[in-house]
C-alpha cells in the first residue's frame, strides 16, 4: 500500500505561514481600530453635540449639524476635487482659521495618573 501525501517546500510552508499570520493581524488590527473608533470618535462627537445642546442647540440644528458631519467626513475620506483631506489638514485649518487647537485643553491632566490637577 503506497501513502498519498504531497510534499511542501519550507519556503511555500513559510509563505502560508506568513499569508495567515497577516490576515489574522489585519483582523486584530480592524477590531482594535473599531474599538478605538466607539472609544473616542464617538466619546469626542458625544461631548460636542452635549456642549451643542448646552448652547442651546436643540434636535433640528443638531441633527442638521450631524448630518453635515456625516457628508464632511465622507468627503475627506473620497477626496475633494482629487484630493484627500486629511484630520491633520483639517485640524491646521481650524487652527490657522480660527485659533482653535484640538491640541490644547484648559485643564492640566497628570499623564501618569490620568487625572485632572
Amino acid at each position: 500500500m503506497k501513502a498519498r501525501y504531497v510534499t511542501v517546500s519550507q519556503s511555500e510552508l513559510d509563505e502560508k505561514v506568513h499569508e495567515l499570520a497577516m490576515k489574522i493581524l489585519q483582523e486584530e488590527k480592524d477590531a482594535m481600530y473599531e474599538a478605538v473608533r466607539i472609544d473616542v470618535f464617538d466619546q469626542a462627537l458625544a461631548c460636542c453635540f452635549i456642549a451643542l445642546e448646552q448652547m442651546g442647540w436643540r434636535k433640528k440644528r443638531l441633527t442638521d449639524f450631524f448630518n453635515m458631519l456625516d457628508d464632511v467626513t465622507h468627503m475627506m475620506y473620497t477626496g475633494i476635487m482629487g484630493r484627500e483631506m486629511t484630520t491633520r489638514d483639517a485640524q491646521k485649518h481650524l487652527k490657522d482659521t480660527y485659533g482653535i487647537d484640538f491640541s490644547y485643553s484648559r485643564y492640566d491632566y497628570d499623564e501618569d495618573e490620568s487625572e485632572v490637577k
